[in-house]
């Protein structure tokens, strides 16, 4: 029950996308989980103002809530957290630190374990047949959990960061985004810099950037998205002005750009997008 089939997807910038397709019964136990544990789920996140489990519009609330976070704070800065390969990636151990850590979810241990706790099986099959890898680390992108337990262990992590009351979180899954004061960042980003030069040789990849936001000149957010790795300035559209309940006033856009932009990194589709856009201008 534990083990998966391993598909291989190719991404857009030639790399591979793994996906850990589980069995049936798994997935349909683990997606009643999510609905019997969803009201405890939204309260524990809403609280660390993570917005991508058991929130409903989490993406929007992300979208104000840094907007705000902004406009309220107008010397705040804006730093973007892009985990590398997130889902695939946290340790086994700091996650189940995180469900232990959390008495309305430790009712979820035993079960967790059964998938979690030992190395998993991946099956990868080729034309020579079928190839045994094992997972020791994050969860299957295909387990309706994975969202759950990847923001448990989010939280633990960024618990330093936030301890000092003056850094606020803005959350969806693995789009993370962190204001505050710019002391509190650039540090951060600085040695974090330094450290991937002197370990790899070359400049920084752009994963964590850092912008100065002014709502009076320009408003820039920084977004990412698996298949976008682009910067999308000006994330609001001219509405004419700031009483509109959903952006701050019109923000000038810059020649040779498009009428509007939208924040793309917080929306799941252009659907969804031109859905945004037809509902606020």
């Amino acid at each position: 029950l534990a083990s998966s089939t391993l598909v291989a997807l190719a991404k857009p910038n030639g790399d591979v996308r793994p996906i850990a397709i589980g069995e049936v019964l798994v997935r349909v136990l683990s997606r009643a989980v999510c609905l019997q544990l969803r009201d405890q789920m939204a309260r524990v996140f809403l609280a660390s103002q993570q917005f991508g489990v058991g929130v409903t519009c989490g993406t929007e609330v992300t979208v104000r809530g840094v907007v705000r976070a902004l406009a309220d704070h107008p010397g705040w800065v804006v730093l973007q957290l892009d985990v590398a390969n997130a889902f695939n990636s946290f340790f086994r151990d700091v996650l189940f630190q995180a469900l232990h850590a959390s008495p309305e979810f430790r009712c979820l241990i035993p079960f967790i374990r059964l998938f979690y706790g030992t190395p998993s099986d991946l099956l990868y099959r080729t034309g020579r047949g079928v190839t045994t890898m094992h997972s020791e680390r994050g969860t299957r992108q295909g387990d309706p959990l994975s969202p759950f337990l990847y923001a448990l262990t989010q939280r633990l992590a960024l618990e330093p960061v936030l301890a000092g009351g003056d850094v606020q979180l803005w959350s969806y899954a693995d789009d993370t985004y962190l204001v505050g004061p710019p002391d509190r960042f650039l540090g951060l980003c600085a040695s974090r810099t330094a450290r991937r030069r002197r370990d790899s040789g070359a400049g920084d990849d752009g994963s964590a950037r850092i912008f100065e936001t002014s709502l009076t000149t320009r408003l820039s957010v920084a977004l990412q998205r698996a298949q976008a790795n682009v910067i999308m300035q000006h994330a609001v559209r001219q509405l004419g002005g700031s009483d509109n309940g959903w952006m701050p006033a019109p923000v000038p856009l810059g020649a040779g750009q498009g009428s509007w932009h939208h924040i793309t990194g917080c929306f799941e589709s252009a659907a969804d997008m031109q859905y945004m856009y037809d509902a606020y201008v």
